[in-house]
C-alpha cells in the first residue's frame, strides 16, 4: 500500500505554487495525496515567513497534530516549509540593503519632481503597485504571458525577489551576478538622477 501525504498551505499564492511543486515531487516518489491527516504518513505544512498570522496558524496546527498523535497513537512525519534557511539567509541581508538603496534613490527622484503631496499617489499607483504585482512577490512570474514576463524582468524588484527568495530557500541562484548588477545599476542611475533633480530644484 502506497504511503500518503497531506500538504497544508498558509500564506499567499506564492506559497500555493510552492505546495504544488512539493506535491509533484511526492507524487514522483510514489506517495499518494490525502485530505485526512489521520491517513497521512507525511504532513507538510507550507507557511509564510513574512505574515504573522500564518506563523500563528502554524503553531496552532502543530499543537493539533500532536494531540491527534496522542489520541490515535499514530505519528506521521511532520515537515514545515517556508521558514528562512540558514546560513544562506544571512546573505539576503546585504541584498535587502541594496534593494532599499535602490528604492530610496528612486523615491528621492520622485520627491524632487513632486509639486505636491498628491504627486506621490501617482508614483504609488502607477509604478510601485504594478511592479509589486508583476515581480513575483505574490504570484509566480512563470505564469505571466511572455511579453509581461519580459517587462517584469526589466524591473528592479524582480531581481531583488529572485535573489532573496532563493537565499531564504537555501540556494544561491546561478544568475545572481546578473541580478546584483541590475540592482546596482538601478541604484546608481537613480541616485545620480536624484542628485541632479534635487540640485536643480534647490537652485530654482
Amino acid at each position: 500500500m502506497a504511503k500518503r501525504y497531506l500538504i497544508e498551505t498558509f500564506g499567499c499564492q506564492m506559497n500555493v505554487h510552492d505546495s504544488e511543486r512539493m506535491a509533484g515531487l511526492l507524487d514522483q516518489a510514489g506517495y499518494e495525496p490525502t485530505d485526512d491527516e489521520r491517513d497521512a504518513d507525511i504532513v507538510v505544512i507550507n507557511t509564510c515567513s513574512v505574515r504573522e498570522h500564518a506563523e500563528e496558524k502554524l503553531y496552532t496546527r502543530l499543537g493539533e497534530l500532536r494531540v491527534l498523535g496522542d489520541d490515535t497513537g499514530r505519528r506521521p512525519i511532520v515537515a514545515v516549509a517556508g521558514f528562512a534557511s540558514f546560513p544562506h539567509a544571512l546573505l539576503a541581508i546585504p541584498v535587502v540593503v541594496l534593494i532599499g538603496l535602490t528604492f530610496a534613490a528612486l523615491g528621492l527622484s520622485v520627491n524632487a519632481l513632486a509639486s505636491g503631496y498628491d504627486f506621490f499617489s501617482y508614483y504609488m499607483t502607477l509604478f510601485l503597485t504594478p511592479m509589486t504585482m508583476l515581480s513575483g512577490v505574490f504570484f509566480p512570474v512563470e505564469q505571466l504571458p511572455a511579453a509581461i514576463l519580459a517587462l517584469a524582468q526589466a524591473l528592479p524588484l524582480y531581481h531583488g525577489v529572485e535573489l532573496v527568495r532563493a537565499l531564504l530557500g537555501g540556494t544561491i541562484p546561478g544568475n545572481a551576478p546578473l541580478h546584483l548588477a541590475v540592482l546596482a545599476a538601478y541604484a546608481l542611475a537613480a541616485f545620480y538622477l536624484a542628485t541632479v533633480l534635487t540640485r536643480r530644484r534647490l537652485l530654482k
